[in-house]
């Protein structure tokens, strides 16, 4: 599991699973809080708008 920002998040995210609800994570290196929001701005955040769309897709 990916470093959090708060301990809340982190029970949160081992506490889904246990319920069936499917979590997955993906390292963005470089990247900081909230840089998915800035797609005009950083090709990272565009990527990981990709990457969630597939997984999301993915579930089915």
């Amino acid at each position: 599991m990916p470093v959090v920002l708060d301990p809340d998040a982190a029970a949160v995210y081992k506490a889904f699973p246990e319920v069936g609800v499917p979590v997955a994570t993906k390292p963005y290196p470089g990247q900081f809080h909230g840089f998915f929001t800035m797609g005009k701005l950083l090709r990272e955040a565009n990527v990981a708008a990709s990457d969630i769309g597939a997984w999301l897709k993915g579930l089915g």
